[in-house]
This record gives structure tokens, C-alpha cells and sequence, in this order.
């Protein structure tokens, strides 16, 4: 089984476990430390969010947020501002691809592997996902990381008959070890400049009304990164306003 560290380095057995539909593997479990984000009254002055958003309130009804609802309130927005990062990996005919090339488009980049139940169960629907929407603003990269490389993904390409996506190969997890992936299915979301503006780890049905309704919104939202050049973590609106109440 794929392992996103240097085999070498490691003594411990890593073991995949199945919690919620999200793949964890070993020590690469979610990490759940948000609990302490804006927790001074000080800290969140600094950060300017209380002139953005006055209250809980404001922030639900604001448009600078995309709506998290149902099974996408698992989705955690990234609230800073970074350039694109400097990933690659290969297609179907081993050519080198990066983000680069996705230039203008909304990217949704989804990480999965032959050996992951969510991920297989979830990628028909991120199949159908760029039927609906796939086009000159936005583009699903499903990444596979097997070991075994393009032979495998392939034939489960074929097997799960995902028409609608390009085959995309990280066989040395390069990209996963970059982006600090930690379980599987993981999605990421880049704006159309590259910069990630969310993450969910965990399967979902992407071509549900909410998760359109979501993808959508980064679509006809190209600066919504400008509205969170805040401290570098990620964490959901909700998560937000229930930090800014708590402040008051």
C-alpha cells in the first residue's frame, strides 16, 4: 500500500483505516487543530475580520463566503492568500503537467488510489462533475497515486468508465507530499490564479447540487482569495463565526 513518506524513515506498520467515508492512513490521520484559531479578541483585530464581517450573522449572509451546506460542510476554506504552488506530475503520455497550464481555471484536484474504497466510490461522481462543468472556467484533475502507476489507474479508469477525465499520474506521491495530503479521498480547489481556496477530506457526491452550487461560486468568484489574506491555516465559515461570537 502507497505510503506518502520515505519508507526508510519509518519503523511503524502503517495501517488504513476507514472513519466517515475518509481514508486515514497510519500517522496521516486529519488533524483537528483548529480549536485555539482567533481565540484572543486581539489576535482576530489583527487579522481585520470583525471590519469584514461584524457578526455571525453578517458573516452567513455575506457573498464573500460560499454557502457550506450538507455534506459540503466538511469543506474548509483556506483563509490566506498564496501564489500558486510549484506541483507537477504526468498524463497519459507522460508529459510533465502543472497547474501552470490550468491557467484562467477553476481546478478541483482530487487525489485517490485503486486501494481507497471513498475514492472509488466517489470518483463517478467527480466524472459526471466535469460533464456539467468542465470547460473553459473550470477543470477536474483526478490524481492517482498508485505505485503501479499508469497500468493501474488506467484500468480502473476504464472500469469505473470515467470518460470525462484525462488520466493523471503521481506515482512517487511527489504532489501529495508537497500539499501535506493526510488521508484519502482528499479534494483541493484552486481559483483561476492558482491559489487554493479550499479542501475536503473526505468522499462526496461532486456533482450534487451543493457541491455545484459550491464550485460555481469560485467560478463566478475569481477574488475570493483577496477577501481571506489572513493567518496561515484553513478552517470552515462556520468555524469562523462561532470564533468571532466567542470573542465578542
Amino acid at each position: 500500500m502507497p505510503t506518502f513518506n520515505n519508507p526508510r524513515k519509518i519503523n511503524t506498520t502503517i495501517v488504513a483505516i476507514v472513519v466517515s467515508g475518509t481514508l486515514l492512513m497510519g500517522n496521516l490521520k486529519s488533524e483537528a487543530d483548529t480549536a485555539n484559531i482567533y481565540s484572543q479578541k486581539e489576535e482576530i483585530n489583527k487579522t481585520g475580520l470583525p471590519s469584514l464581517y461584524s457578526s455571525p450573522t453578517d458573516l452567513a449572509n455575506s457573498t464573500s463566503v460560499p454557502k457550506l451546506v450538507n455534506q459540503m460542510k466538511t469543506f474548509k476554506l483556506t483563509t490566506i492568500t498564496s501564489a500558486r504552488p510549484d506541483i507537477s506530475w504526468k498524463d497519459a503520455n507522460d508529459n510533465k503537467v502543472t497547474l501552470e497550464l490550468f491557467d484562467g481555471k477553476v481546478v478541483l484536484l482530487n487525489f485517490w488510489a485503486s486501494w481507497c474504497p471513498p475514492c472509488i466510490r466517489e470518483l463517478p461522481s467527480i466524472n459526471r462533475l466535469q460533464a456539467k462543468l468542465g470547460g473553459d472556467k473550470f477543470t477536474v484533475i483526478a490524481l492517482n497515486i498508485d505505485r503501479g502507476g499508469k497500468p493501474i489507474a488506467n484500468r480502473f479508469k476504464q472500469k469505473l468508465k470515467l470518460d470525462k477525465l484525462d488520466l493523471h499520474v503521481d506515482q512517487k506521491n511527489a504532489v501529495a507530499r508537497l500539499l501535506k495530503i493526510k488521508a484519502l479521498p482528499t479534494t483541493i480547489v484552486f481559483d483561476s490564479k492558482g491559489r487554493e481556496v479550499g479542501k475536503m477530506e473526505a468522499a462526496a457526491e461532486w456533482d450534487a447540487k451543493e457541491a455545484l452550487s459550491l464550485i460555481q461560486y469560485f467560478i463566478n468568484n475569481p477574488n475570493h482569495a483577496e477577501n481571506f489574506s489572513l493567518k496561515k491555516t484553513v478552517i470552515s465559515a462556520p468555524d469562523v463565526a462561532k470564533e468571532i461570537a466567542h470573542s465578542e
